[in-house]
């Protein structure tokens, strides 16, 4: 069983790589089971998470002139359940926008993320979805 301190350790891990946009490493510290509870979807597997993860990163290449992705612990709020807030600061056409949302992960014994759950903070995802039309961006899915 992981240490509360080792737990910690793995989700600081976790949050960096997606950071970097280092997917293999992100996988690794996902439970195969792991379920990802986002926009009132669940995601299961982590193979369809990383993939989902990956896909969004790819679309903001493809889409957005400059993105850099911040993340930190915000609360440990027991022994293996966590929340992680991510910042995505967004550049386009010579805008920019700071996208928060937050996400509560939680490890199972063997010291893997097992559970994820997304949060969309108050006034963001309007936020989002007002900066991608003045800069002339279509998208259904407005999770960054």
């Amino acid at each position: 069983m992981a240490t509360h301190l080792e737990q910690m350790k793995v989700v600081e891990q976790f949050a960096a790589a997606l950071d970097n946009e280092d997917y293999e490493a992100a996988y690794t510290l996902l439970s195969p089971t792991c379920t990802y509870e986002i926009s009132e979807r669940v995601l299961r597997g982590s193979d369809s998470i990383i993939a989902s993860y990956r896909a969004n990163g790819e679309w903001v290449a493809a889409n957005i002139d400059s993105v850099t992705y911040r993340s930190s612990i915000e609360e440990d709020i027991d022994g293996d359940r966590f929340l992680v807030r991510f910042e995505d600061q967004l550049t386009h056409k010579g805008k920019q926008l700071t996208h928060a949302c937050q996400q509560i992960m939680q490890l199972d014994a063997s010291g893997k993320i097992n559970r994820i759950e997304h949060r969309d903070l108050p006034g963001e995802p309007e936020a989002l979805k007002a900066f991608f039309q003045e800069v002339g961006i279509k998208r259904e899915s407005q999770n960054v």
